[in-house]
C-alpha cells in the first residue's frame, strides 16, 4: 500500500503522492489523504487525468471549481469504469487478490477516494478564491 494525496491550489490539481500545495501566499490546500494498493497507482492515475482534462473552469456562468468537478465526474464515467477494469486486472494477477470481493472493495474504495479528494479540493480552493457553490 502507498499513501496517495491529492492537492490543489486555485485549481490546479497535483497528484503524483504530493502531500501538499503551496501557493506563493503560503496557501496550502490539501485533499483526502488515503493509501491505495501500489499496483493500482497508474489505473487510478489514468482517472484522474480525465478528470482534470474534463473540468471546465466556467458553467452556465458559474464558475466554481466544485461545480466543474462534479460535471468531470460524470463526464468521466466510462472513463473510470474501463480503469476500475484495469484495476481489477492488475490486482487479479498478484498474490494475495484471488478474491473478487475483495478486489472490489479495494478498487471501489480506491476510486470513491479519488472523487471524494476532488471534491474536497474544489470546496477548499472554492472557498480560497471566494467563490460561491
Amino acid at each position: 500500500m502507498i499513501r496517495l494525496i491529492f492537492a490543489s491550489v486555485a485549481g490546479a490539481v497535483l497528484t503524483s503522492g504530493a502531500a501538499f500545495a503551496q501557493s506563493n501566499d503560503g496557501t496550502i490546500a490539501t485533499g483526502i489523504d488515503f493509501e491505495l494498493e501500489a499496483a493500482v497507482v497508474p489505473a487510478v492515475e489514468k482517472y484522474s487525468h480525465c478528470l482534470n482534462t474534463n473540468r471546465p473552469m466556467v458553467i452556465n456562468g458559474h464558475p466554481t471549481l466544485l461545480v466543474a468537478t462534479e460535471t468531470a465526474i460524470v463526464a468521466c464515467r466510462s472513463a473510470r469504469a474501463s480503469a476500475m477494469a484495469e484495476a481489477d486486472a492488475i490486482l487479479a494477477s498478484r498474490p494475495g487478490w484471488e478474491s473478487k470481493s475483495k478486489r472490489d472493495a479495494e478498487i471501489t474504495s480506491d476510486f470513491d477516494n479519488t472523487d471524494a479528494s476532488a471534491r474536497k479540493l474544489a470546496r477548499d480552493t472554492d472557498a480560497y478564491l471566494g467563490r460561491a457553490n
